[in-house]
């Protein structure tokens, strides 16, 4: 019997060792599934990390894009919103011109204007409704004739080829152009 009890202590050892390494080799294997899971996992978030970060990359792109065509397109409409308040000026020059305050207003310009001629002379051409004015204001001056002139709104000052100076609306308002601009993008902006 003792080699029954023996065998069977042997068995039982035996059993116990496979039981022993089994216990051993599955939480081994669940370790190592269980690291395999956190790479995976780690693998996961990395990619999807990094894809977020192209994602938002490119939406960024489009987006400072976007702002760009958006900040092209506002700087085109108010240039075109200038452009039109601009012309609709230049259609009213020629009532300006026959108002009574540019009436007013024309002896001093034609004073600045001839300082500029010196002794020479020289020739004033100015809108035909302007042309009696002028002609009377100018009429103690020597050497300076007066030519009405259909196509000018106002009066330019021709100093025999060596000086012109060009004081018609249109001149002036080219002349403000860019400071008429920028006030009346400013008023743009502040109107809601």
């Amino acid at each position: 019997m003792a080699l029954e009890h023996l065998l069977a202590a042997i068995e039982r050892e035996g059993e116990a060792a496979v039981a022993r390494e089994l216990d051993a080799a599955r939480g081994e294997a669940e370790h190592i599934l269980a690291d395999a899971r956190a790479r995976v996992e780690a693998r996961r978030a990395e990619r999807l990390a990094a894809r977020e970060r192209e994602l938002r990359a490119s939406l960024e792109a489009e987006l400072a894009a976007e702002r760009r065509r958006a900040a092209g397109d506002l700087l085109r409409a108010r240039w075109r919103l200038v452009e039109r308040i601009v012309e609709a000026a230049r259609a009213e020059l020629p009532a300006a011109v026959e108002s009574a305050a540019f009436a007013e207003a024309l002896p001093a310009q034609l004073e600045d204007a001839l300082a500029y001629l010196g002794d020479d002379g020289g020739i004033v051409r100015c809108s035909p409704a302007l042309a009696p004015l002028v002609s009377t204001w100018l009429a103690g001056r020597p050497g300076i004739s007066v030519e009405p002139c259909a196509e000018l709104l106002g009066i330019r000052v021709d100093g025999n080829g060596a000086v012109e100076v060009d004081d018609t609306l249109d001149a002036r308002l080219r002349r403000l152009g860019p400071r008429l601009a920028m006030d009346l993008l400013r008023l743009a902006e502040a109107e809601p």
